[in-house]
């Protein structure tokens, strides 16, 4: 591994090819130029990765609607690389992990409120003023990262809900 700062790492090909390996099909890396065409049901934890300034990737309802049962983290990385994001989740009943960091969203979709069983939920770098109160319905979540939200002014009140909040990060 080399590091030329303390938050990248670089590793050899065969290291990334094993961790892929070992990851089987439960696991899907999808680049913006390539659409969300894939057809495997096993997949557990999907990642969607795009250019800033790249093409939008349109992140299809039809498509992730048959993932709500068993999809249990979503990681959407890059400004530009999904389209209308805030129509487009399904309810995701296993999801542990949400990432939407960097979207420029304005608001964060309701939707998210009743992903329950969700324990990680990345919001970073948003241009949200204020939360939902109805974030309060996230009971399992340990982690909440607001950090680089530069337009966040206000929490809602009794935060103190989530009782299982260990991180929040502004």
């Amino acid at each position: 591994f080399n590091s030329n700062d303390n938050r990248w790492f670089q590793m050899h090909d065969v290291i990334h090819d094993l961790a892929v390996w070992v990851a089987g099909p439960t696991y899907k890396r999808v680049d913006s130029s390539e659409g969300l065409e894939f057809e495997d049901d096993r997949i557990r934890h999907l990642w969607i990765q795009g250019d800033e300034g790249g093409p939008p990737m349109d992140l299809q309802y039809s498509r992730l609607i048959k993932m709500t049962k068993q999809l249990q983290s979503l990681i959407v990385l890059r400004r530009g690389c999904v389209g209308p994001l805030k129509l487009s989740l399904p309810h995701f009943e296993c999801l542990r992990v949400l990432s939407i960091r960097g979207l420029g969203l304005n608001e964060m979709p309701r939707i998210i409120s009743k992903f329950i069983t969700l324990r990680y939920l990345d919001l970073s770098g948003n241009n949200f003023r204020k939360l939902p109160d109805s974030v309060k319905q996230l009971v399992n979540l340990t982690c909440l990262d607001l950090s680089s939200c530069k337009a966040l002014k206000e929490l809602p009140s009794g935060l103190s809900k989530l009782r299982n909040l260990l991180e929040l990060r502004l």
